[in-house]
């Protein structure tokens, strides 16, 4: 039987997010090491390329679904519940989305790498509970929705690039809630109970 390992898993990404921030991602993996107080051989025991350590240590939390949806469980508002969740989408990734670009421009990553060092992608993660909750509601007969997936994918992909565009300084880095709200009529018109 192996000896237990002397410094966790969560101590290394510590060390690695330290070091990638104040150094950027071209840091050294014997940095790393060093803050973490072992040596490089021991962290590609844990994590088998610096990809990996990189994705580890900088990806964004995992979107908090049961949160983002939870308006569209008030059954007599929905087409309120779906901006709100259009709203909390955009949240976050107002967060996600600044922390994931900088690591899939990394050549030691890239957006291949960094979706398969990813547990799960957050935006399919999204997509999915989405068109979950859109059936239900569809089967209940409080919306029609004959896609949901695609109406689900339609609404992840708005807010998604809603927060490119801001990143890349548009409508003053900030959407404006008309906007926002204009695109969930848009989609609301299509579901809608008649």
């Amino acid at each position: 039987m192996g000896r237990p390992p002397l410094v966790s898993r969560e101590t290394i990404i510590l060390a690695a997010r330290e070091v990638f921030q104040r150094e950027g991602l071209a840091a050294s993996i014997r940095d790393i090491a060093a803050i973490a107080g072992i040596s490089e051989s021991a962290i590609f025991k844990r994590f088998s390329t610096k990809a990996a350590l990189i994705v580890a240590a900088l990806a964004p939390p995992a979107p908090p679904v049961a949160e983002i949806l939870a308006p569209l469980d008030d059954d007599e508002d929905l087409r309120r519940g779906l901006t709100l969740v259009m709203q909390r989408i955009i949240e976050h990734f107002r967060i996600a989305l600044p922390m994931i670009l900088p690591v899939i421009a990394q050549p030691d990553v890239g957006l291949d790498g960094f979706l398969t060092e990813l547990a799960d992608n957050p935006a399919t993660v999204l997509k999915s509970a989405l068109a979950a909750r859109l059936t239900g509601l569809a089967n209940s007969r409080l919306i029609r929705v004959p896609q949901p997936f695609a109406v689900a994918g339609l609404i992840v992909a708005t807010a998604h690039s809603l927060v490119l565009f801001e990143i890349m300084g548009l409508h003053g880095g900030r959407s404006p809630p008309a906007v926002i709200d204009a695109m969930v009529e848009t989609i609301w018109s299509g579901i809608a109970p008649r």
